[in-house]
């Protein structure tokens, strides 16, 4: 008789918990409550806990179902959204706490080995230089143009193909081979209501190996770095109050 007490027992308990697992599992499918481990967990203490006050009865399961309908209801809807707007919040921070160090870092570092090495992580991310400037941007062009021409950056990379853009104020280099492409653009842009010039990666791919890759991006790192010397150099003979930041932005190819 104890035995087949124990029996009824475990089987309400057992019961309990399948019960408000599938429970869980039904509104997450109806889209009504996100939580399928935590509400049901919930719900099941308290129906076991209510089986420990009150053996062999169904009250168990009822309050273990009504316990994780209203702890599902409760944590979707007003728990989980704070949770992850805190998240999301710390998460933002962190990122562009972290961003603005590699940034300032890339921008403004002594060596081109510091700069190429935080430029690199936004590699393929569409992140370009930002030339601020006061005067007419067909100036800020020709001199670049003429920095660039005069240098011997194009003989450093052979395998880079300058390329005048369709805009007659922009400047385009192309680097490909059988698995890797980049393409930096010099460009005219607008910006919170101010002429702006963009330097920047504009196309990339690369289907080659890690290490392989790696070097192809420390090889267009300093290249770049390279145009943005050369180019600051240039701005700055000709507008000393220019100023330059690195945003994220996508040219329109």
């Amino acid at each position: 008789m104890l035995e087949m007490l124990y029996e009824a027992i475990y089987i309400l308990l057992f019961a309990t918990l399948i019960l408000n697992f599938m429970l869980s599992r039904a509104m997450r499918f109806f889209n009504v409550g996100d939580s399928t481990i935590l509400s049901p967990i919930i719900g099941t203490a308290l129906g076991w806990l209510t089986f420990w006050i009150m053996p062999l009865s169904i009250a168990g399961i009822i309050v273990g179902v009504v316990a994780t309908i209203m702890s599902n209801l409760i944590l979707t809807n007003i728990i989980y959204p704070k949770i992850n707007d805190k998240m999301d919040e710390f998460v933002d921070k962190k990122i562009e706490k972290s961003t603005n160090t590699d940034f300032n870092k890339a921008l403004y570092s002594s060596t081109p080995e510091e700069r190429v090495k935080y430029l690199c992580r936004y590699m393929q991310d569409n992140n370009y230089y930002c030339f601020q400037y006061s005067v007419n941007s067909a100036l800020i062009y020709q001199a670049v143009k003429e920095r660039i021409d005069n240098s011997k950056l194009l003989n450093e990379y052979p395998e880079v193909k300058k390329i005048i853009g369709e805009n007659t104020n922009e400047l385009m280099f192309n680097i490909s081979n059988n698995s890797q492409a980049v393409g930096i653009v010099f460009t005219p842009a607008t910006m919170n209501n101010k002429n702006v010039y963009m330097l920047g990666i504009y196309a990339y791919a690369d289907e080659s190996k890690l290490k392989e890759r790696i070097a192809f991006e420390n090889r267009i790192g300093h290249l770049l770095d390279k145009i943005y010397i050369l180019s600051s150099s240039a701005i700055k003979n000709i507008d000393s109050t220019y100023k330059v930041d690195i945003f994220p932005f996508k040219a329109p190819y």
